[in-house]
């Protein structure tokens, strides 16, 4: 039995690690294999294999309303056209270049006036190239 007053036990420390404590790659590799209770301990604090940061990603659009269909009423025109505007411009990473952009604009044009003048529109530049309209 133990007669010391608790006051004069010693309590258990870690000891504090400094940077010199610490050991490389290659002495580690050196280690002996750890107890079963060290491994689930050392699991569960790994963290998961990420992906490589130098792979490409396809840029994707924001989830947001795509604009309305336009069927060449001149009184929706000028709102059809800052939607469009608006979308192409949130999705920048997807339509890079005046070609994407002119398409996805015509996309939006399929009905009534506004769907025959876009057809057109795309049949002339499919045939003389995008680069020839203006």
């Amino acid at each position: 039995m133990n007669t010391e007053p608790s006051s004069s036990r010693r309590k258990a420390t870690r000891p504090q690690l400094t940077l010199a404590d610490r050991q490389s790659p290659e002495q580690v590799a050196d280690l002996p294999p750890s107890s079963s209770s060290d491994e689930e301990e050392s699991n569960s604090n790994t963290t998961p294999d990420l992906p490589d940061s130098t792979m490409a990603t396809k840029p994707t659009e924001l989830k947001i309303s795509t604009p309305s269909f336009f069927d060449g009423n001149t009184n929706d025109a000028a709102q059809w056209m800052y939607s469009v505007i608006a979308y192409i411009d949130l999705n920048e990473e997807v339509y890079t270049n005046n070609n994407k952009k002119i398409i996805a604009a015509l996309s939006f044009m399929n009905k009534g006036t506004a769907g025959s003048w876009a057809e057109a529109y795309y049949e002339t530049a499919t045939t003389s190239g995008w680069g020839n309209l203006g």
